[in-house]
């Protein structure tokens, strides 16, 4: 209960001192909120509408988006909420309120904050192995990883993320922790990209000395497909490190402060705000860089609004 009141006590300074904020904050809650919702339900259609993407590929690709989806249907409106009910007590005459209930409002808020946030950081890197192997494996890639064994590991993800949410919550795992865990999954991802950028050098060598032979070959095509799509796939790993660093230079400042200036709560609102925001940055990242999604989902708006590309 300390960690959520000292939240509370915090947003209410935040709120206090900046009240102008609040107005920017609902504002941009309510632009990410339909971006992300809109955004990331075109794109799970356009991944399972892609065939040129393997299917393995697109169960881990759809997958990140789901994640993203819930984020802005469960914590961007809970965040609202809990957000909208302090405002109202504040500038309100009555002392009839119950603290409790927006404590668990925080509580709810940040056990689906951290539970989502695992899913995506757990799928990035897995989307990082799976690239790893569709270029290190060649052929042999689609007899190991199929889709059944893909959403083995979608559900294993789904589940360890919520263990890890769930026991951080309950047992207020301390900060080291959870870093040590983010840290170790960093260091997965940048690792596969590493030898990802590694293998697709040795193949363009190979292309150069053997380029008229080479280029009539099938797996030649495959080989540049895939690569392709691996390194677009490295956008939204540093997009995502980009979108939560400023929550973690700002987090540890804020928790080790038993009583938080506004601005450093401010510090902290803007940073978590920033980190939401990944969720609704990743589609346009998928349509940019991934043509097969790019050109599905402009097929997809021509149809809901006649004459949008016109």
């Amino acid at each position: 209960m300390n960690s959520c009141f000292h939240f509370l006590e915090s947003t209410e300074n935040l709120i206090d001192a900046y009240p102008y904020y609040v107005v920017f904050w609902f504002i941009f809650t309510t632009m990410s909120f339909f971006l992300t919702i809109i955004g990331n339900s075109i794109v799970i259609y356009a991944f399972w509408t892609a065939p040129s993407i393997a299917p393995p590929s697109r169960v881990f690709f759809i997958n990140l988006a789901v994640s993203d989806l819930l984020v802005g249907l469960v914590v961007l409106p809970l965040s609202a909420v809990y957000r909208a009910r302090i405002f109202i007590r504040l500038n309100s005459q009555s002392n009839d309120y119950d603290s409790s209930l927006e404590c668990d409002i925080t509580k709810t808020v940040g056990f689906f904050a951290l539970f989502l946030s695992g899913v995506s950081l757990n799928s990035i890197a897995v989307i990082a192995v799976d690239r790893c192997l569709g270029l290190s494996l060649h052929l042999r890639y689609h007899e190991l990883v199929t889709a059944v064994r893909a959403l083995i590991v979608v559900a294993t993800v789904w589940i360890w993320s919520f263990s890890m949410a769930l026991t951080s919550m309950v047992f207020s795992l301390k900060d080291i922790v959870n870093s040590s865990f983010i840290l170790f999954k960093i260091v997965i991802t940048t690792c596969a990209y590493i030898k990802i950028y590694k293998i697709a050098r040795h193949h363009q060598n190979q292309i150069f000395d053997e380029a008229e032979i080479e280029n009539q070959n099938n797996q030649l095509v495959r080989f540049v497909r895939a690569s392709k799509l691996a390194f677009n796939s490295l956008y939204i790993f540093v997009i995502m490190l980009i979108c939560y660093a400023p929550y973690g230079i700002i987090s540890p400042f804020f928790r080790k402060s038993p009583n938080p200036s506004p601005s450093l709560a401010l510090g902290m609102s803007v940073s978590i705000s920033i980190s939401l925001c990944n969720s609704c940055i990743n589609p346009l990242v998928y349509c940019w860089k991934i043509r097969a999604v790019r050109v599905r989902a402009i097929n997809l708006l021509t149809r809901v609004l006649p004459g949008w590309n016109t």
